[in-house]
């Protein structure tokens, strides 16, 4: 089963907010405030929750066969993605 969508558009911007968040970690880092690693590994849990909903099986699937495959893909865009990313933020990210 070949549902892999691979879009260049939302893996860029997937990509693009992980390099973001990582590079105001390292300067944080360097300035002698660094982010934690458990906040780190939340931001790119996060973004792997994004990933999986977009770009995998679970998006051909929701939207052409199961409403129900569809309704977990809203659950890791909206609830679980969402919250992650949240938990790797801190007021100076």
């Amino acid at each position: 089963m070949s549902g892999w969508n691979f879009d260049p558009l939302e893996i860029g911007l997937i990509a693009a907010g992980g390099a973001l968040y990582g590079r105001r970690a390292w300067t944080l880092s360097r300035r002698g405030r660094p982010i934690g690693r458990s906040r780190i590994a939340a931001f790119a849990a996060g973004l792997l929750a994004l990933f999986i909903a977009l770009e995998s099986p679970i998006d051909t699937i929701g939207e052409e066969r199961l409403f129900s495959v569809h309704m977990l893909q809203h659950l890791l865009l909206g609830d679980i993605g969402a919250l992650l990313l949240v938990l790797g933020l801190t007021g100076p990210l």
